[in-house]
């Protein structure tokens, strides 16, 4: 099994030191930054304008990459949770003011939409319209988009335009006509798996309390005594307290509803265009899940064409998986992370 090379995409704990709100690291499941940014490097245009969406995208990893790597595109993110839209969008403004700073920190335009992907035609129907029909996705000199004759704001002039737009293709000229979709070149995502792990919600003082249980369980061994430590701490189980939300559902409801989401996002995609996830194995009753090719069958299911898998290998794993690995040391460990790559 060969691992993909990621020794040149920096580092994930300066990147989201730099670019990234503190807050934002109460996310239990956050896509690793010199991964998403191969995936970036590797799948998105490095000349054109595209549309990429992340139909479940968290505190916006694949959005704050996006909007550093490839300043042409506009990128979309879907999130249900309120809590990680608000971190979402307070990441987006924290890169822009970066910007605004530096003169010479180009960054494209991000925006994350509050609602579920099971139902994402509706949901960019709705609000995209409302994004591309605006500067600098929407009339600019002439034509839709940024204009053929090229966009002359503070944007200045722009080569290799004449080829096309933001706007889609099959709109027309008609204000407001995005029912036409599908509009999205790309879509790059990090989905859920289920039953997600409890995850820390603070730091400070209580995380200092929090650390010192941890140390003292390393040295006792006392498993009860640490897990009654943990429920005096401000915790929360699972993605978070949305009841329609996907990562706090287990078996056959958790692939029913990832399902989908996967019709829903051939939907919206482009004939040819790809899908790239970024998926896990996980441990259950101490036996391994095959989320990886369970998806792969799910995507198949909803009309995608299966191309390839990538593997990261998993250099650091979670706290909670360096945790029950010391507990149950029997189980068989995760070293990988599968990239999956999808056509329509």
């Amino acid at each position: 099994m060969k691992h993909i090379d990621l020794s040149k995409y920096g580092s994930n704990q300066a990147m989201r030191k730099k670019y990234f709100c503190p807050s934002s690291i109460s996310h239990p499941a956050k896509m690793d930054l010199p991964l998403c940014r191969w995936i970036i490097d590797k799948f998105c245009n490095k000349d054109k304008p595209e549309i990429i969406l992340d139909p479940m995208c968290g505190i916006g990893s694949t959005l704050i990459m996006g909007m550093l790597m490839r300043p042409q595109s506009l990128f979309i993110g879907i999130e249900l949770e309120d809590k990680f839209v608000k971190m979402t969008q307070d990441n987006i403004n924290k890169v822009e003011k970066l910007a605004e700073r530096d003169m010479f920190l180009k960054v494209g335009r991000a925006t994350v939409i509050k609602g579920d992907a099971r139902n994402l035609q509706g949901l960019l129907n709705k609000e995209v319209d409302k994004i591309i029909s605006s500067p600098p996705f929407g009339p600019a000199t002439s034509g839709r988009g940024i204009a053929k004759k090229g966009y002359k704001d503070k944007h200045g002039e722009m080569e290799n335009i004449g080829g096309r737009s933001y706007m889609p293709e099959n709109v027309g000229e008609t204000e407001g006509n995005l029912s036409n979709l599908p509009y999205v070149e790309k879509i790059i995502s990090s989905p859920p798996y289920a039953d997600t792990p409890i995850s820390i919600q603070g730091g400070g003082k209580e995380g200092q309390k929090w650390n010192k249980a941890y140390k003292e369980y390393q040295k006792t061994g006392d498993w009860e005594k640490f897990q009654k430590e943990m429920s005096k701490q401000n915790i929360e189980k699972g993605y978070g307290a949305d009841k329609d939300n996907i990562g706090n559902t287990k078996g056959q409801n958790y692939l029913e509803a990832m399902l989908l989401v996967y019709k829903e996002c051939w939907k919206v995609l482009r004939p040819k265009g790809l899908m790239i996830l970024t998926i896990k194995d996980f441990i259950r009753d101490k036996k391994r899940i095959p989320l990886g090719e369970d998806t792969i069958k799910l995507c198949e299911l909803a009309g995608f064409t299966y191309l390839h898998t990538y593997y990261r290998k998993i250099e650091n794993p979670s706290f909670w998986r360096k945790l029950y690995e010391q507990k149950f040391p029997e189980v068989e460990k995760i070293e990988n992370e599968d990239i999956l790559v999808f056509k329509k």
